[in-house]
C-alpha cells in the first residue's frame, strides 16, 4: 500500500513542476503586458521604462509571426488588413500617437502588399495626464496576418506602469528604439528636400486614355536621395494613384514619375497629399505634398 501512495505522490510533484515552469514562462517581464495569441501571430504591450517619471513614456506594440506570415502597414497595398489601434479603457492618458516604422514591398501574383514579416514593433507615444498617477494602457487591437490568404485577427491587453521618482529602462529600451529609428522622420531633418512638378510628357504612360490622368515629376534631393527606393502617396478619398516608376536622377537627386486619376469638384486646383518614402538601408521619410 506504501508503494501506492508514494507513485501519486511523486507524479504530483513532477505535475506541479511543469506546472510552475509554465506560469513562470507564461508571466509577463517588468515592463510588458502578457503574450496574447492569434494562432500565427502573437501580440504584446512593451514598454521602454518600468514605471513613469514624466509626462511622457514610450511603448511598443510587438507583434512576433510565424515563419512565412506577415502583417500590413497602414496602407496595405493592393490587399490586406492594417492595423488598428484602439485605447478606450485607458487611464491617466492625453494622447497615444503611434509611428510607423517603414514596412518592405511584396509582390504576389499581380498584387503589391506593403507588410512586415517575422517581428515588428509599433512605437507608441504616450503622454500622460498626471504622472504622480499610475499610467494603464489598454489596447483594443484588430490587425491582419496573412501567408497566403489575409485572416483578421484582435487581441486585447493592458499594461500599467506605476509612478517614481527616476524610472529605470526595461529590458525592451533598445528594441523600442530601433523601431523608432526605423519610423520616417521629416524629409528636412534628414537633410532632403522634395518637389512637385508637372508633367506634361510622361515617360512611360500608364493608358492611352490621357484625358482623365495626370502625371508628376516627384523630385527627392539631398546627399541620401538616392538610397530612396519606395515612395507612397496617401490622399483623401476619390484619388488612385499607379504604381511609381523610377525615371533616373543623377548626383543627389531622385526621380520619380507619379501617375494618378482624382476626382475632385470643379474649380478645386490643388490636391494635398501625405508622401512617405524609404529605402533598404534605413533611411525613411515624411512630407506634406499638394500636388497641381
Amino acid at each position: 500500500m506504501s508503494i501506492g501512495f508514494v507513485v501519486p505522490v511523486l507524479a504530483l510533484v513532477l505535475l506541479s513542476q511543469v506546472v510552475m515552469t509554465s506560469f513562470a514562462y507564461a508571466a509577463p517581464a517588468s515592463g510588458s503586458s502578457a503574450w496574447v495569441d492569434n494562432d500565427a501571430a502573437r501580440v504584446r504591450l512593451i514598454s521602454q521604462q518600468t514605471s513613469i517619471d514624466g509626462s511622457s513614456v514610450t511603448l511598443g506594440i510587438q507583434i512576433q509571426l510565424s515563419q512565412g506570415w506577415k502583417t500590413y502597414w497602414r496602407n496595405p497595398g493592393d490587399s490586406g488588413i492594417p492595423p488598428n489601434f484602439n485605447w478606450t479603457g485607458s487611464k491617466n492618458i492625453e494622447h497615444a500617437k503611434v509611428l510607423w516604422p517603414a514596412p518592405r514591398r511584396y509582390d504576389l501574383s499581380g498584387e503589391m502588399t506593403f507588410a512586415y514579416k517575422d517581428e515588428v514593433i509599433f512605437p507608441v507615444e504616450i503622454t500622460v495626464k498626471d504622472p504622480t498617477k499610475p499610467l494603464r494602457v489598454s489596447l483594443d487591437l484588430f490587425y491582419g496576418i496573412c501567408e497566403e490568404m489575409c485572416v483578421p485577427a484582435h487581441a486585447k491587453m493592458s499594461l500599467t506602469l506605476g509612478p517614481s521618482q527616476k524610472a529605470e529602462p526595461s529590458l525592451f529600451r533598445a528594441a523600442i528604439e530601433r523601431a523608432v529609428t526605423r519610423a520616417p522622420k521629416a524629409a528636412q531633418t534628414m537633410g532632403l528636400s522634395v518637389q512637385v512638378l508637372p508633367m506634361l510628357q510622361p515617360v512611360q504612360p500608364v493608358t492611352k486614355d490621357i484625358q482623365d490622368v495626370r502625371y508628376i515629376e516627384l523630385r527627392i534631393i539631398g546627399k541620401a536621395a538616392n538610397t530612396i527606393s519606395q515612395v507612397v502617396l496617401e490622399e483623401t478619398a476619390g484619388t488612385y494613384f499607379y504604381d511609381p516608376v523610377r525615371i533616373g536622377g543623377e548626383g543627389e537627386m531622385n526621380c520619380f514619375q507619379i501617375a494618378y486619376e482624382v476626382a475632385r469638384p470643379k474649380g478645386h486646383k490643388e490636391l494635398p497629399v501625405h508622401l512617405t518614402a524609404w529605402g533598404e538601408d534605413g533611411i525613411a521619410i515624411h512630407a506634406d505634398l499638394v500636388l497641381p
